[in-house]
């Protein structure tokens, strides 16, 4: 619960701020919210679904695929901000700094939880 806390905000400010940059109509915005406001719920049933589904080393297995999946898209979110240097005030070395203090704040927190 805290990791999902603690990086939901930033997402929605980050999205929200995106369709202010790229001054997007409402009626475009309002689907995307939607279905961004709906993923968490819908992973966490998913989640108790497989979870349930599948017992013994599946589990294993089951969790290790979906958490790779899951740090695999953040990871590639955050290469692909990065490719895009150009359009920021930050330099690419302190995207990366800022990305892997980001990677190992979120990996405290896993271990702290």
């Amino acid at each position: 619960l805290v990791a999902i806390l603690g990086h939901k905000l930033v997402e929605a400010v980050s999205l929200a701020s995106s369709f202010v940059k790229e001054d997007v109509v409402v009626k475009t915005a309002l689907p995307v919210l939607l279905v961004y406001t709906l993923m968490t719920p819908a992973g966490i049933v998913l989640g108790a679904f497989l979870s349930n589904i599948f017992t013994g080393k599946h589990v294993i297995l089951v969790e290790s695929a979906v958490g790779g999946f899951a740090a695999g898209s953040f990871i590639f979110l955050a290469s692909h901000e990065m490719g895009h240097a150009s359009s920021s005030a930050l330099s690419t070395v302190t995207q990366a700094l800022l990305a892997l203090c980001g990677v190992l704040l979120m990996g405290s927190l896993s271990v702290w939880t």
